[in-house]
């Protein structure tokens, strides 16, 4: 889902594009043989700038490994986090004690890079992670929508450190 960082950047993108065909006009003696390229070309940069604002995330688990991957327009993939859920630190709902204490606890420390891999609509189904990556063996905390099945998966292979009840589908 958009937020208005993405409105934001797509009004950005338009009104750069109308910057560009007002200096085109201005300096139309210097650029009149490129001008129907500018317009055509700078169309085709708008599409294909604002299309890739349209984001999707896909979680690939297998025997406790989970594999994030985005989806740039439909054109684009490209895997932004791996892990092993028995290396995890700790995996719990957004909403829950386990992950304001861990926001403060390390409200000062730099080198947890953040991950949304959410879609933003629903808060409530918002879990996050903590672990490092195999893709570069940094620390991590991951912000992502699982499901029953992900969270059944992940629980299996690190039951201490994963804050979900497998028979009851929920929070332990």
């Amino acid at each position: 889902k958009k937020d208005g960082r993405d409105y934001a950047k797509m009004v950005g993108v338009v009104l750069l594009y109308f910057a560009l065909i007002y200096l085109a006009l201005v300096f139309i003696q210097f650029v009149a043989f490129l001008f129907p390229l500018i317009i055509i070309g700078g169309i085709y940069g708008v599409y294909w700038l604002i299309s890739s604002l349209n984001r999707e995330f896909e979680y690939i688990v297998t025997n406790g490994a989970i594999d994030i991957d985005v989806i740039i327009a439909k054109r684009r993939r490209k895997r932004v986090f791996a892990g092993d859920a028995r290396n995890f630190e700790i995996c719990a709902p957004v909403n829950s004690q386990e992950y304001k204490d861990f926001q403060r606890t390390n409200e000062k420390d730099r080198s947890v890079k953040t991950i949304d891999a959410s879609s933003r609509v629903n808060p409530e189904d918002v879990w996050f992670l903590v672990g490092k990556s195999s893709l570069d063996d940094k620390r991590y905390l991951v912000l992502f929508e699982p499901n029953k099945r992900i969270m059944d998966n992940l629980h299996r292979f690190n039951p201490r450190n994963i804050r979900y009840n497998a028979h009851l589908g929920q929070l332990s």
